[in-house]
C-alpha cells in the first residue's frame, strides 16, 4: 500500500531529522564557550535562560531548523492526485456499461491504488 510506504519514509525522515538535530546539538554545546565571548551574540556573556534545559532547548531549535526536510505538502498532494484519478475513473466512457446503464463510480479516493492490487475478479 502506498500510504504505508509513505508513512515509513516519513518515519525515516523524522529519525534522520532528529539525528541531525542531535549531532548539531552536541557540536553546539561543545563549542558554546567559544561563542560566549562574542558580544554581538551574547551581550551578557551568558546564554539565555529557557523553560527547558539548555541542551533540550537547543535540540528543539535545531529540530525546527531541519523541519523543511519533511515535505508536509506530500499528503495534500497525494489526496489531490487520488481525487483526480477518481474523477477520471468516473468520467471514462470506456468504463460505462450500456446493458445496465451504469457508469463507473468511485466511492473512495483510494480506488486507483486498490485497482492496481486486484489479482482475481469473481463475478
Amino acid at each position: 500500500n502506498i500510504e504505508r510506504t509513505i508513512n515509513r519514509v516519513m518515519m525515516v525522515v523524522i529519525g534522520t531529522q532528529a539525528a541531525l538535530a542531535m549531532a548539531c546539538n552536541i557540536c553546539y554545546n561543545m563549542t558554546l564557550d567559544n561563542f560566549l565571548g562574542l558580544w554581538y551574540l551574547y551581550p551578557l556573556r551568558q546564554p539565555k535562560e529557557f523553560v527547558l534545559p539548555s541542551w533540550a532547548a537547543s535540540w528543539f531549535t535545531f529540530f525546527v531548523l531541519f523541519s523543511n526536510l519533511m515535505p508536509i505538502s506530500l499528503y495534500a498532494t497525494m489526496e489531490v492526485c487520488n481525487f483526480a484519478q477518481a474523477f477520471f475513473l468516473q468520467n471514462d466512457l470506456e468504463m460505462y456499461d450500456e446493458e445496465q446503464d451504469c457508469p463507473a463510480k468511485a466511492r473512495s479516493t483510494n480506488l486507483g491504488h486498490e485497482l492496481g492490487q486486484v489479482s482475481y475478479i469473481f463475478s
